[in-house]
């Protein structure tokens, strides 16, 4: 049944609008965002639809394929732990910036696992703000609406997310990595090779971005960065860090050698990338999986476990990949051994879903 159909089904009227946008996972760059740093994900090939039509109050009607029961909202409170505070928080910026004032009736459907670390709540907001804006205007590039979709987290839902999620389902396409500064927003897509895969695989570990562990590395890098008297830790000089970063107390070393190192990685990563050199990518991917292991303090034994055995197994280089405490890990894998790479990681751990 096709995203109208179903809404259709449920609301006995046609939507206005509907927008599908794909999910992301990160090559590499985890946690630089938010510090003035470099970034290198991907668009991947699953993706959040939604359809939506005007309500005949002034509520807010949502309907999910993952949570099919009815939820009907106001613009009272947004921030309560339900997931339909990602879509609230997307209309109530709508609403405050002059846009959509009418209540409204959205279905949502998914083949993004929910917590997944892939950006299935930037994809869904990012899908609201396109589908809004391109029906009743103003006129917005991706990158504006990445930027609008990073305030709707900010400052409605109180996740202190940097810009990279929003600008990867926004701008990027499926094939396409997309090397993105995220302080200038300055970007370049570089093709995705064809002889080997990026393979995604969720842990069977749901994790939250809202749930305080998240922010606490955000202070600590901001901590970090005050003590080192510049505004974002990215801003440093190789002389500087390689100076200042080992003076800090503990944990900020940690968290701030983290971020400077995988800044760097992501520039070789993406040179590798280019260049075809995918021997050396893998190399810096394991790397990154490490540093996010001892240094930020974001892996779990279990995921640790996992990225061992894919390289084990014949994966180039595999990490993490997200927010951390929980989601997916990333594999570069010689396509023509997936299917046999796949089938030694289901028997290793039978938890795993390909996504």
């Amino acid at each position: 049944m096709s995203i109208q159909e179903s809404y259709e089904r449920i609301y006995g009227a046609s939507p206005v609008a509907i927008q599908q946008v794909p999910g992301r996972v990160n090559l590499i760059g985890e946690h630089t965002d938010y510090n003035g740093g470099l970034v290198l994900p991907t668009a991947i090939n699953k993706s959040v639809s939604v359809a939506i039509g005007e309500a005949a109050d002034d509520y807010y009607y949502f309907t999910s394929a993952i949570f099919p029961d009815p939820v009907r909202r106001d613009l009272s409170k947004i921030r309560t732990g339900h997931w339909s505070d990602y879509p609230l928080a997307a209309f109530a910026w709508l609403k405050a910036q002059g846009g959509w004032q009418k209540g409204a009736e959205v279905y949502i459907d998914s083949d993004l696992p929910h917590g997944s670390g892939l950006s299935s709540s930037a994809a869904l907001i990012v899908a609201i703000l396109k589908a809004v804006t391109e029906l009743t205007g103003p006129y917005m590039t991706d990158t504006e609406v990445a930027k609008a979709a990073q305030r709707v987290e900010n400052e409605y839902l109180a996740v202190p997310c940097g810009i990279m999620d929003q600008m990867a389902v926004a701008v990027a396409r499926p094939g396409q990595a997309l090397l993105l500064n995220t302080e200038t927003l300055a970007f370049e897509l570089i093709e995705l090779p064809h002889a080997h895969s990026f393979v995604v695989a969720h842990s069977g570990v749901y994790r939250r971005l809202d749930e305080g562990r998240y922010a606490l590395r955000r202070r600590e890098c901001d901590a970090a960065a005050a003590a080192l008297g510049v505004k974002l830790l990215c801003h440093l000089t190789e002389e500087s860090a390689k100076g200042l970063i080992p003076k800090l107390e503990q944990p900020m070393r940690q968290r701030a050698r983290h971020v400077w190192t995988e800044h760097c990685r992501v520039q070789q990563a993406a040179s590798a990338l280019r260049a075809h050199e995918l021997e050396e990518l893998g190399q810096l991917m394991t790397e990154s999986h490490h540093s996010m292991r001892d240094d930020f303090e974001i892996s779990l034994p279990v995921i640790d476990e996992m990225v061992d055995c894919s390289r084990r197994f014949g994966a180039l280089g595999a990490r993490l990949t997200g927010g951390g405490f929980g989601g997916c890990f990333v594999s570069l894998v010689e396509t023509a051994k997936v299917d046999d790479w796949q089938q030694r990681m289901l028997q290793a751990f039978p938890e795993i879903t390909f996504v």
